[in-house]
């Protein structure tokens, strides 16, 4: 499958394109009886192509649409800066190959300007070839430029007119003088036979503002047409920051949703670590007092298997006895040891001999609790 055939399968046609554009004044050095013509290259809008220069069957016209973006970007500003002018289009694109067989000239530097409430690239087109010159005194006024672009299939409509293809990534080639390009007559350079000297042409340019055309000079024109592509960058910053914006609603949102739900789950294991310390505490507390009962168990029995061990260890029947139960026992056990150890912790502190002696353990043993001795 050919490459241009595989890009128009998949919507994009690369292609070698023509397109014409107005002119102004001109200028025949003295010196070297080369021509310097004002000229705007490129502008923005519909172009009108028959479907076959396109790579599409039928014999229609269909619209191409050059949107000012794609017109008036960098990459297409910088590739029409000093291409070659050549006499018709060469039936080639021109190369290092073949420069010196078509070049009959160049164009320098290249402005955005307003014309007809369309962006336009303005440039100074110099024709260094004799002949060419000639035929140009002659009649021969009208340019096209020769370009490749990347053409992506969609469909719609701009002020008024429809399209079916947007026109992306323009280079340019050269530059051709003809005899008829495509946008007629209004696309020819304009002669004056009065400027014959190197003297800078002034011209008026019109614009249109709010609906309203103006002729204004071509520096103001250009200076208002600067403030506007400022003011549409100013409009596609403020949408973007009204994008970013919204995503960072969203943002703040989910990091809000997700601070509450870590603080949600940081809770449960909080007290997930409390339960369990607890547990074991209590677990820790139960195998140490049945020790202290003499009661043989491990720390891997079940809380239940230990209750019932103990309280079977003060000779009570646990058959059928609620967990409720158990505790009871365990509990009035607890208070009868600690009220034993009580009762000997207050003997202990027993004085005799109008209290300037302190029993001893050996008469703490011999002595009868309660007794007279």
């Amino acid at each position: 499958m050919g490459i241009k055939k595989f890009l128009k399968d998949k919507g994009l046609v690369t292609l070698g394109m023509k397109d014409s554009s107005v002119k102004f004044n001109s200028i025949i050095d003295e010196d070297t009886g080369f021509l310097t013509a004002d000229a705007v290259i490129a502008r923005t809008g519909i172009q009108k192509y028959l479907n076959s220069e396109l790579g599409d069957e039928g014999t229609g016209i269909v619209g191409v649409y050059r949107p000012v973006g794609e017109v008036t970007s960098d990459k297409s500003l910088n590739s029409f800066v000093n291409v070659p002018v050549t006499n018709e289009h060469p039936t080639e694109m021109v190369t290092v190959d073949n420069v010196k067989m078509y070049s009959k000239g160049s164009i320098s530097n290249v402005n955005v300007v307003q014309l007809d409430g369309e962006s336009a690239l303005k440039t100074r087109l110099t024709i260094t070839d004799k002949d060419l010159i000639a035929d140009i005194q002659s009649g021969k006024k009208e340019l096209s430029v020769g370009y490749t672009n990347v053409l992506v299939q969609q469909d719609g409509t701009y002020k008024g007119e429809d399209y079916k293809y947007i026109q992306t990534d323009i280079i340019a080639n050269h530059v051709a003088v003809v005899d008829a390009g495509r946008c007629g007559g209004i696309c020819s350079l304009l002669l004056d036979a009065e400027s014959n000297k190197n003297e800078k042409d002034e011209y008026n340019m019109k614009i249109i503002i709010n609906g309203t055309e103006f002729e204004v000079e071509e520096a103001l024109a250009t200076e208002i047409e600067k403030l506007k592509e400022s003011s549409e960058k100013m409009e596609d910053m403020e949408e973007e920051v009204k994008e970013t914006e919204k995503a960072l609603d969203k943002m703040t949102a989910k990091y809000d949703t997700l601070k509450s739900e870590k603080q949600t789950v940081d809770k449960k294991l909080n007290d997930s670590a409390s339960m369990l310390n607890d547990a074991v505490a209590s677990k820790i507390e139960l195998v140490t007092f049945a020790k202290d009962c003499k009661v043989d168990v491990k720390l891997t029995d079940d809380n239940l298997t230990i209750k019932q061990a103990i309280v079977k260890s003060f000779d009570m029947d646990v058959t059928d006895k609620s967990e409720i139960y158990l505790n009871a026992a365990i509990d009035m056990k607890k208070a009868s040891v600690k009220g034993a150890k009580d009762s000997f912790d207050k003997v202990g502190t027993e004085t005799k001999d109008n209290g300037t002696k302190v029993l001893d353990a050996k008469e703490i043993g011999e002595r009868t609790i309660g007794g007279n001795k």
